[in-house]
């Protein structure tokens, strides 16, 4: 069985695997601040853009962090638990780097993102690990795992720098924002 903490026992496998799919692909791509559109966000706000480099490479460092921490979390609460901790944060630090004006609070944002992106992505990649390999090969799931991360990534990026020249940078977060609220709703958050 695909995902027992997440779903019911009567969801089938076929239903299982796109919706573990959809819940990887956006966990793991949202990042808070695109360096596709960062030009136009410290531009636009008439501020230095080293400090939106710092906000992206705030990301990894709390993921960092989140990553150390969550093995304490993962001996206390289950996985759907974790699952929606980890979209809820992210759902909420991309509205506040949307809304933003002052750099710092972006980088603070970003921050707290990337703690709560490793309790989502890190359970979901354990689903996935346990998907393509039975064994615990990871010479099987990491070629999954680059090519989600690094496609996703570069299509997000192209889409945001899209978004951000045709529009707005502020609305080149809706999409995102809209794609994790859906995974809230959707994803774990189906089974009672």
């Amino acid at each position: 069985m695909i995902a027992p903490g997440i779903f019911h026992k009567w969801v089938p496998n076929f239903v299982r695997i796109p919706a573990l799919l959809v819940l990887y692909i956006v966990a793991l791509d949202c990042k808070g601040v695109y360096q596709g559109n960062t030009t136009d966000i410290f531009s636009d706000l008439g501020v230095y853009s080293e400090s939106y480099t710092a906000a992206y490479n705030a990301l990894y460092i709390g993921m960092g962090i989140g990553f150390m921490v969550h093995m304490r979390l993962a001996a206390r609460f289950p996985v759907k638990t974790l699952i929606l901790y980890g979209l809820i944060v992210q759902l909420l630090m991309h509205a506040v780097c949307a809304i933003s004006a002052y750099p710092l609070i972006t980088i603070l944002a970003c921050l707290m993102l990337g703690f709560g992106k490793a309790a989502a992505v890190k359970e979901l990649y354990n689903f996935w690990a346990a998907i393509w390999s039975k064994e615990g090969d990871r010479g099987r799931i990491y070629p999954f795992v680059f090519t989600v991360g690094l496609a996703g990534t570069f299509l997000l990026y192209w889409a945001m720098t899209r978004l951000a020249f045709s529009y707005n940078w502020q609305y080149a977060y809706v999409p995102i924002i809209t794609g994790l609220a859906v995974c809230v709703l959707l994803g774990p958050a189906s089974r009672c």
